[in-house]
């Protein structure tokens, strides 16, 4: 009985791992490939912050605040009021933002990306020469106002009445200043509605009216951003300063280094994860001891892929391949064993769904059993369909099978010695349908009689899946045994194409695992 399981072992994980290594390749360089070249069009970016506080309510509050809500909760809806043009216009005509240049980001970027600045510069530099003085201006101030709302953020303090007020720039100097600027912009808009309050209530000459005015032409004077002491910086005002930018810090995650060493392992990671899918879902025989933990069959040998275009032994090529030959010693010695020890006479090698290097390893199997152990052997070319044997040993024109069985020649006359102790019964030519000379009583006689000349026999015949013929040869044979190819045949194809012989209770006396690959290196195969 055949079980089909998912197991995977540490051997197999690593032949997977070896087998698949250009995914260790390619998964980082497709990853890392992007981080690299983004790093090369890159600005990098500083920020500055001032931490300000929300001292309750206002000292004076007109109805129309109260309407819409300005005072429900002290440290919300900062964003839309420190970003608002009554504030950001303020600090872009103090610190004469509009008077920095297009191609201000030019003098901090890489050189990739500065190339592609310029080119933008140039296309801009055509319109903007064709303005006016006043367009021209008016263009400034109003991609400089955009610019520096684009670089503010503010958050919120967590469990506070605190709230910060960040400014970005690629001049760590100027996002110190543009912070500074900002907040006291927005200390100068909440002065303002102050006194405007007061006014409301109080007319223009109140105490606080003019304490409020003096100290918003304070600030104002103070919006070239530089540090001030800290008891001018808090104020009178609502919102209050409570910690000055002194320094602009590196964006955090600007690092090329570090992007790229999270990326590369954060892609062999992946590639990881990929290998093992590739090896759950690989529905085709990976190794012997897979082939024997599914289908609780035991492997006769294996024979390892080889790039020479001659595979027969003795010839150019394999034989200079000291694994190929080792293989087939072991492989014809194990087989030699199943001769000897299960008392058989011959047997049925078939693969699953046709491979041309099943002929070669009957002929290898035979060449090498015949030279070694003394008694004749003898293949019969029993693939009436394509003669696979006879093209394999370039026999031609002789009496085959079907002249055997047509009566047109006897079984001597049509055996063929290829060298000693080594005879092979070519197939033969016809039209009919093969399955109808394999099930004659005359192939039965033509098996005894071959049983009675030669102390090995091994049967060739057309692939298991498609064609019915081996299923009828193994009522000839003694044992079958199955050629596989490892990596390549499905264990599902494995289990249709030896259906039929197990309905039959075929004796499968093992597989021969063709193709066999050793992509581990040897002192890890070992240790495993």
């Amino acid at each position: 009985m055949m079980s089909y399981t998912k197991t995977i072992t540490l051997r197999d994980f690593l032949k997977a791992v070896f087998h698949h290594k250009l995914v260790f390749v390619i998964v980082p360089i497709a990853v890392m490939t992007p981080i690299y070249i983004s790093s090369l069009f890159y600005t990098p970016t500083f920020r500055a912050t001032v931490i300000m506080s929300v001292k309750a309510m206002k000292k004076a509050s007109a109805e129309y605040y109260e309407t819409v809500g300005f005072f429900r909760n002290p440290t919300t809806d900062h964003q839309e009021l420190v970003s608002s043009n009554a504030v950001v216009e303020r600090v872009v005509e103090a610190l004469k933002l509009y008077e920095i240049p297009p191609d201000h980001e030019i003098k901090f970027t890489s050189p990739a990306k500065a190339k592609i600045l310029r080119k933008r510069l140039d296309r801009f530099m055509q319109k903007y020469n064709t303005m006016s003085a006043e367009e021209k201006k008016s263009l400034m101030f109003q991609s400089a106002v955009e610019k520096l709302k684009g670089s503010i953020s503010v958050d919120q303090v967590k469990d506070t009445n605190m709230f910060s007020i960040t400014v970005s720039d690629f001049d760590p100097d100027m996002a110190v200043l543009q912070a500074n600027a900002v907040s006291r912009s927005y200390l100068i808009y909440d002065l303002d509605e102050q006194i405007a309050d007061f006014q409301m209530k109080y007319g223009e000459k109140h105490a606080k009216v003019v304490q409020f005015r003096n100290f918003s032409q304070v600030i104002f004077r103070s919006l070239d951003g530089k540090i001030l002491p800290d008891m001018e910086a808090i104020g009178p005002a609502s919102v209050k300063i409570m910690e000055q930018a002194r320094e602009a810090v590196p964006v955090a995650g600007q690092s090329t280094g570090l992007f790229l060493a999270l990326g590369f392992f954060g892609s062999m990671a992946f590639s990881v994860i990929l290998v093992f899918v590739f090896q759950y879902t690989d529905n085709t025989f990976r190794s012997p001891h897979d082939v024997e933990r599914s289908l609780n069959i035991s492997v006769l040998g294996t024979i390892p892929k080889t790039k020479s275009k001659d595979l027969l032994l003795g010839n150019d090529g394999p034989q200079s391949d000291e694994s190929y030959v080792v293989s087939y010693r072991n492989l014809s010695e194990n087989i030699f064993l199943s001769f000897r020890n299960k008392n058989l006479k011959s047997i049925l090698v078939a693969d699953t769904e046709g491979c041309r290097e099943t002929a070669f390893i009957i002929c290898n199997i035979g060449s090498y059993l015949a030279a070694h152990h003394g008694d004749k052997v003898l293949i019969i070319d029993a693939n009436l369909r394509s003669s696979s044997i006879s093209g394999v040993l370039g026999i031609q024109n002789t009496p085959g099978i079907v002249d055997v069985l047509e009566g047109k020649a006897g079984l001597n006359d049509a055996i063929v010695e290829i060298s000693p102790g080594l005879y092979v019964l070519p197939s033969g030519n016809t039209s009919l349908n093969p399955v109808a000379y394999l099930e004659s009583s005359g192939m039965s006689k033509l098996m005894s009689g071959a049983k009675e000349l030669f102390g090995m026999i091994f049967v060739s015949s057309p692939d298991l899946l498609n064609f019915t013929d081996a299923t009828v040869l193994a009522a000839y044979t003694e044992g079958v045994a199955v050629v596989i190819n490892e990596g390549r045949t499905r264990r599902i194809i494995f289990q249709r194409a030896v259906d039929p012989l197990l309905k039959n209770k075929t004796n499968i006396i093992g597989i021969i695992v063709n193709n066999r690959t050793y992509v581990i290196p040897r002192f890890i195969y070992k240790m495993t």
